[in-house]
């Protein structure tokens, strides 16, 4: 895909570098606003709508940061991040057989991501005992 301007200045890989530093400067809102514009011209562009979906999920809007978090996954499914972030919107969120099950994606895919595998483990703290679907999910 070719690297299309954005605001008619920035490529999209500098706009998301922009957004980015944006969103590490706590400037969540503003951040925001840019991977919207890029969205605006490149809608499949899978890290800028997972990066935008993680700008919800920072202000506390979990359901629509899982949505875009789901989409950024559809467009690039080997995505190890991607699959990691839905497990954290998804545990915030109270649903701890999806954060489960994203966050054993996350280490299939990349079997060496540490924080994949930290993530599991403190998982397994919060599962209940009565819970068998949630129990095999983490075991594997």
């Amino acid at each position: 895909m070719a690297d299309q301007k954005v605001s008619g200045v920035l490529s999209v890989k500098q706009a998301i570098d922009v957004a980015l530093s944006l969103q590490k400067q706590g400037h969540i809102l503003e951040a925001r606003k840019r991977y919207q514009q890029i969205l605006q011209k490149q809608p499949d562009h899978a890290s800028a709508t997972h990066l935008c979906g993680l700008t919800y999920l920072e202000t506390g809007e979990q359901d629509i940061a899982i949505a875009m978090i789901k989409s950024a996954i559809a467009l690039q499914p080997n995505a190890a991040v991607f699959h990691f972030n839905l497990g954290v919107a998804a545990r915030q969120h109270g649903d701890f057989q999806q954060a489960a099950m994203a966050t054993a994606r996350a280490t299939q895919i990349r079997p060496e991501y540490g924080e994949a595998w930290q993530a599991r483990a403190e998982l397994k703290r919060y599962q209940s005992a009565d819970d068998p679907d949630t129990v095999e999910v983490l075991a594997q």
